[in-house]
């Protein structure tokens, strides 16, 4: 899976952080193929979001890195768009759960792993059963 961005170092400023959680904010949501409306509408739509009024700007404003993504937003934006809050917030390269708990695999577990949950794969395509 192609990375947008590295995960921030313990060096890098806030503007920069706000800069890589915008970007990668902004490709997870075009690779579901929304518009930041259509994200506020989902995100409004979940119960977790407890009946809240958002706005379109909000999600404009991180992903041009002009405010910091917060936990409560990392964790509505994931759900909708089915990454981990953690990769939004830049904590984590993985976008996934299931890249992060399988990154450290042997050949083997990781094939026995893909085989488990019915995956097939071949070089340069994946398929679920």
């Amino acid at each position: 899976m192609k990375k947008v961005t590295e995960t921030p170092k313990d060096n890098v400023t806030s503007e920069e952080k706000k800069k890589i959680c915008g970007e990668r904010l902004k490709a997870c949501r075009e690779k579901m193929g929304l518009t930041q409306e259509e994200l506020i509408e989902k995100i409004m739509e979940l119960p977790e979001n407890n009946g809240k009024e958002r706005n379109e700007k909000q999600v404009g404003y991180i992903e041009n890195g002009k405010r910091q993504m917060s936990a409560e937003y990392a964790r509505l934006f994931g759900k909708v768009l089915g990454v981990q809050p953690s990769y939004l917030l830049g904590e984590t390269d993985y976008e996934l759960e299931f890249q992060a708990s399988t990154r450290d695999l042997g050949k083997k577990d990781f094939v026995e792993t893909v085989k488990e949950l019915g995956i097939i794969y071949k070089k340069g395509e994946t398929k679920i059963k």
